[in-house]
């Protein structure tokens, strides 16, 4: 994890704050409260905490969160770290214009994970991202995507359809496409 200057929960979600940040000060989604029950609860992200935008969302955030079912991402976010959702129990996420690049092992092993509505702005995906999500049946990458490692979607057992929006990727030996 990123170190912070400060942190503080709101709503349940733990965020982190940078304000001191040489480049631009920002915040990121670091947690949930264990205490807190999410079942059957849609956990809506904000989009700045104390006026500072929250850009990312951290490694293991909402990893093996298995009650948590529906997160809804604000357009401030950038970057999924790795391993964000990692074996959390969410069902459909929308990914916004506004994330560049998904982490590997971010959503790997989400077993409930259906349906992934990718943002046009979306242009790196690291490998087993989508590793072993059982439930998913179709995944169509946007136009923007310019490297998709081959394992992103390894072990999803009811894959049936990939579809690129934009130019065709080669598949080739090495460990992504692009």
């Amino acid at each position: 994890m990123n170190e912070y200057d400060y942190c503080r929960f709101v709503d349940g979600v733990q965020y982190g704050v940078k304000e001191n940040n040489t480049e631009k000060p920002f915040a990121a989604v670091i947690g949930v409260n264990a205490l807190v029950d999410f079942s059957g609860k849609k956990v809506d992200i904000l989009s700045h905490v104390d006026g500072f935008p929250v850009t990312l969302i951290d490694k293991r955030a909402f990893s093996d969160c298995r009650h948590i079912n529906e997160v809804v991402l604000p357009d401030t976010i950038t970057i999924i770290e790795p391993s964000a959702f990692e074996e959390s129990g969410i069902r459909s996420i929308t990914i916004p214009d506004s994330v560049t690049k998904i982490g590997s092992f971010a959503f790997h092993d989400c077993k409930n994970l259906e349906k992934i509505n990718f943002g046009n702005g979306l242009k790196y995906i690291s490998n087993c991202a989508f590793a072993s999500c059982n439930k998913l049946k179709e995944i169509i990458f946007p136009a923007s995507l310019e490297t998709l490692f081959l394992s992103a979607v390894e072990a999803c057992e009811k894959l049936e359809h990939i579809h690129f929006d934009g130019d065709c990727f080669e598949f080739n030996d090495g460990d992504y496409m692009g």
